[in-house]
Parts: structure tokens; sequence; C-alpha cells
């Protein structure tokens, strides 16, 4: 986890209205491309990257989003930035231990969250787990113990993770 944190990101998404999505997302290029939900990055929204507390935002520009799978690619002007691999679909086995990282802005700070579990199944092309947390953690990563990416979260209105695995992300 504490390896991880550094290409894990908070994000802020805001309308004119000043609707705010928090969310989080991980770096996969070191030349500043980032993987979110497509969800966290609206259009009609501007999107804020925080990198590590105490630090200014970067303004991201959304250069895809797949709405069918909620998968959004957005970029920072930003260099040499932390990045990990990703796990190969055998290697995420029935109750095999997982690890969340994300970033999230509390009252106007940056927070780094770790929770920890057990893939529980892997249905319908999703790493669904036995971890419960917070709905504004979607968009951060999904990792092993060997911190290489198993997926991308989201969450059920029940607050259950359930990642979109690395095999999806990849492609």
């Amino acid at each position: 986890a504490e390896r991880a944190e550094a290409m894990v990101v908070g994000l802020e998404s805001r309308n004119r209205e000043g609707h705010v999505i928090g969310g989080s997302g991980f770096v996969v290029t070191s030349d500043g491309f980032i993987l979110t939900l497509a969800s966290m990055v609206p259009q009609g929204y501007t999107t804020n990257v925080y990198l590590k507390e105490g630090s200014a935002p970067f303004l991201a520009e959304v250069l895809k989003r797949d709405f069918t799978k909620d998968l959004a690619v957005i970029k920072i002007e930003e260099r040499n930035l932390q990045t990990t691999g990703f796990a190969s679909e055998d290697s995420v086995r029935l109750g095999a231990p997982v690890v969340l990282v994300a970033k999230t802005l509390e009252a106007g700070s940056l927070v780094t969250i770790v929770n920890q579990g057990i893939v529980r199944t892997k249905l319908g092309g999703a790493v669904r787990t036995n971890i419960f947390d917070k709905i504004a953690l979607g968009g951060s990563p999904l990792l092993n113990l060997e911190g290489n990416i198993v997926g991308l979260s989201a969450f059920e209105s029940s607050g259950r993770l359930v990642a979109i695995p690395a095999s999806v992300l990849r492609a």
C-alpha cells in the first residue's frame, strides 16, 4: 500500500452549478495518463487531479470516456510519475488477498485510505471482493500483494467493492 500510494490520485470534478463528484484514479504512464471511472469525469465538468497532500492540483484533460465499461482516460501535464504493472488474470484467484488504495478529498485535505480483503468471486467480467467502503472511493486501484493492479474499483449501492478486472483495463 505504501509503495502504491504514489501512483494513486484523488479526483474532484465540478460543474458550473457547483455539483462536485469526488473519487480516485491511478497513473497508467509516467507522462501523466490516468485511468478512472467515466462516472467520475462526466461531460460538462472540470476535473482536478491531486497527487499528494499540500501540492497544487493539476487540471485534467479527459481524453476518452467509455460509459458502457465505465472507464475514462484523463491526462495531466506532469512527468516522472509512479506507475505499476497489471496482474495477470491467472494470478487473480478466489480467496487471494487484495488491497484497495484510494485518495479522496475530505474537508479540503487529501486523505489516503487503505482497505484489505480477498477476492470473493470472479463473475460476469468483474472481480467481487469482501471489501465494503465509501462509494466515493470509486476509481481507486485494487492491488495484489505484489503491488500489481487487479482491477479498478467500483462500488455497489451497498458499499461492496466490485472491480473492473485488469484484463478489461489493459484492452
